[in-house]
């Protein structure tokens, strides 16, 4: 990708990520380009991945095993994804 168009691109999303910003951060370059790179500023529960950061399982995996589409889904591993294909076809 040439030069031009990837600071194009990182002009962009910096403009998008101020919209985002809170106004006392909007005027410091570092935490607009921090917020243009990282959409994901935050690791609480709401935002965080829960298998990678929490060890859980996601909604989706829960919501399977309810159904009864997936085993195990209580660990960290995928927890029967593979078998989904099987059950589903």
């Amino acid at each position: 990708m040439p030069i031009a168009i990837r600071r194009s691109h990182v002009a962009r999303l910096k403009r998008r990520a101020s919209l985002r910003l809170p106004e006392h951060r909007k005027h410091d370059p570092r935490q607009v380009g921090k917020a243009a790179t990282t959409p994901k500023g935050c690791k609480c529960i709401f935002c965080a991945n829960p298998r990678k950061e929490f060890g859980r399982t996601t909604i989706q995996e829960r919501r399977l095993a309810q159904a009864g589409l997936i085993d195990g889904a209580d660990s960290a591993d995928m927890g029967g994804w593979h078998e989904i294909g099987r059950k589903l076809c």
